[in-house]
């Protein structure tokens, strides 16, 4: 290095860890800034470390930046901004250079986590709060309590008995919960008075109000404190889990599960199967196949099972546990939505019980909708033209719905073995029978099969897959269960999922993503995640009325109806115990760090688009 330039840049002795005064970003777009008036451009952004790797003009390699401050230009925002960022860490040992690559590792490369079973991953989080559930059942107990009448909510038999520990509290909310036991225990008229104090008023018409066995309802904390926190620990986990950077579309939310709680038949979120089937051509089209291309393209969803669902109740039909189709890569996903497509439906697949009322609202629209930021990206125009005219078809109403679940026999057993019979056929050239060879020939006169077959041929032949199987979302059972460390989830967004039946569960959903490819997808993530993240923040500092007031802020969380309202959160967070949620301090603390996470993935967005136009330049030179 230079003289005058290591007078300006400090380079700590026997490292490549450098410390100035400041960044100043000159030009976003190319990532091009001053290092204490020296040229330099910022390589790549480390949001846990709070370092970024710079090529400094000059000198031969990339070094390791912490900075005091970094003075630039807002991913969304207009002028400059000051962002304070820690002092140097201690640089961690450089890693060992890798030996070539053998083709089972280059495999989990490219599927990042997702290798095992090809759309869905778990793992433990390094986390724990063993406080959490008892805060947050806490208030649903003064929500409770508010609604039995004075002399039943002066009974301590009919408390939720926290006082007496977690087990003793689950065990009585064990007992409230179930029917059988207040018609055994309680006279009729209590029993009929505690089951509406914890389902709330008018459940059908207002399903926010009250605990919902999904989970749902008043149990919605925005900023849960566990979360918060735990921020950092929870991004590490799922930017591991996913191969690539994380960024941040909204602040974490909650969903507690009561003990016996209901099963969520299998289904879809973010859109419509139509568009799932569009989407899954349109990744096939583009030799994307692999789950990382999807997550990075279309987004994942994603959770962290708080208590509950853990791996040494799996093999019980009660554990709570998320689940999802192992087995089912991009190509198979396609042969299954092909299977529930109403020109060619295979007839193991059973037709809805009742017309979806959302298929009226559709077709007096003309299939035209809101943007949903949650939603998959994709041009349906064409093919829903030519079906909406049958919207009043159940079976293509349900190929055409969306806006929230949309409900198919994905994980029946009869699909799933006609499922996998025809992935014999298309894969190894098995013949089929019967119902299935019906449905092969009506692809083959829709003229369908020719792409469904050479796209499984060559799944097959790249990384042959076993059968399509219901499996739960959850690390091995082998792993250590004695420090009951969180479990984080994912699966492709727009991917069959269910839920089983059972017990306790607090769960969080972290609002975090795969960063994108597309530079506008990460500005509406960053939309959502600074309304989120406005509108938790007047709430913890107690300013209800403008949250109400505001257009955006006074929308219903996430979007949909069984997601709580924000003027039943706000009576909930005025009213009874806080400590469930995160201080102010710590609300703001995680904010920056989303913050700065999405700043960073948006730079690295802008560069990565950038190097093919930079290519094309030279090649027009040469």
């Amino acid at each position: 290095m230079r003289t005058k330039k290591r007078d300006a840049l400090t380079v700590e002795p026997g490292s490549e860890h450098l410390v100035c005064d400041r960044i100043v970003l000159t030009g976003l777009a190319h990532r091009r800034a001053h290092l204490n008036g020296h040229n330099c451009v910022l390589k790549s952004w480390d949001p846990i470390q709070k370092r970024w790797k710079v090529k400094v003009k000059g000198v031969r390699k990339c070094l390791r930046l912490t900075a005091k401050h970094l003075v630039g230009v807002g991913p969304t925002d207009s002028g400059l901004q000051a962002i304070p960022t820690p002092q140097a860490h201690k640089l961690a040992e450089p890693p060992q250079k890798c030996s070539a690559k053998t083709g089972a590792e280059q495999h989990c490369d490219a599927n990042g986590g997702f290798a095992e079973h090809r759309n869905f991953a778990a793992s433990f989080c390094d986390a724990s709060d063993s406080d959490a559930l008892m805060y947050h059942l806490r208030r649903l107990e003064q929500a409770y309590s508010s609604r039995l009448p004075a002399d039943l909510a002066a009974e301590s038999s009919l408390s939720f008995n926290l006082g007496g520990g977690r087990c003793a509290a689950l065990e009585r909310l064990a007992n409230l919960f179930n029917a059988q036991w207040r018609m055994r225990h309680l006279n009729p008229e209590t029993a009929k008075a505690v089951s509406r104090a914890l389902a709330g008023p008018n459940p059908q018409g207002a399903c926010w109000k009250g605990w919902r066995l999904s989970g749902f309802g008043e149990t919605q904390v925005s900023g849960p404190r566990a979360a918060v926190v735990h921020g950092p620990a929870i991004i590490a986990a799922f930017r591991k889990m996913w191969g690539t950077a994380v960024v941040c579309e909204g602040v974490p939310r909650t969903i507690l599960r009561p003990p016996g709680g209901s099963a969520l038949a299998g289904h879809i979120d973010s859109g419509s199967l139509l568009e799932m089937h569009l989407a899954c051509q349109h990744q096939l089209a583009v030799g994307k196949s692999s789950p990382i291309d999807w997550a990075r393209e279309h987004g994942c969803q994603a959770l962290v099972h708080w208590e509950g669902a853990r791996p040494s109740s799996v093999a019980s039909k009660d554990g709570a546990h998320t689940c999802g189709l192992s087995g089912l890569s991009t190509s198979r996903y396609l042969v299954l939505l092909s299977m529930v497509h109403p020109n060619y439906v295979h007839a193991a697949v059973p037709p809805p019980k009742a017309l979806d009322a959302r298929a009226a609202s559709l077709a007096s629209k003309k299939g035209q909708g809101g943007f949903d930021p949650h939603g998959i990206a994709i041009d349906s125009t064409a093919e829903l033209a030519d079906l909406l005219p049958r919207a009043s078809d159940p079976v293509v109403a349900r190929f055409i719905v969306k806006g929230g679940p949309v409900f198919a026999p994905f994980f029946d057993a009869p699909v799933l073995a006609a499922l996998n019979e025809a992935l014999r056929f298309l894969e190894q050239g098995d013949v089929p029978r019967g119902a299935t060879a019906l449905w092969i020939d009506a692809l083959r006169s829709a003229g369908k099969l020719e792409l469904l077959q050479a796209e499984c041929a060559k799944q097959h032949s790249l990384n042959p897959l076993g059968p399509v199987v219901f499996a739960p979302m959850c690390p091995q059972s082998s792993a250590p269960e004695t420090t009951h460390a969180p479990i984080c989830i994912s699966w492709l967004r727009g991917w069959p999922h269910m839920v089983k039946p059972g017990g306790v569960r607090l769960t969080f959903v972290p609002g975090l993503q795969p960063q994108p490819k597309a530079a506008y997808t990460l500005k509406h993530y960053e939309a959502e995640r600074k309304r989120s993240f406005g509108r938790t923040l007047l709430m913890v500092r107690g300013e209800y009325t403008q949250i109400r007031a505001h257009p955006e802020f006074k929308k219903p969380i996430a979007g949909g109806a069984v997601h709580s309202h924000p003027e039943q959160e706000e009576q909930m967070h005025r009213d009874y115990d806080t400590r469930a949620y995160a201080t102010l301090s710590e609300l703001l603390t995680y904010e920056r760090i989303t913050s700065e996470m999405n700043a960073a993935a948006l730079v690295a967005n802008c560069s990565e688009h950038e190097k093919p136009l930079r290519r094309d330049k030279r090649r027009r030179k040469k």
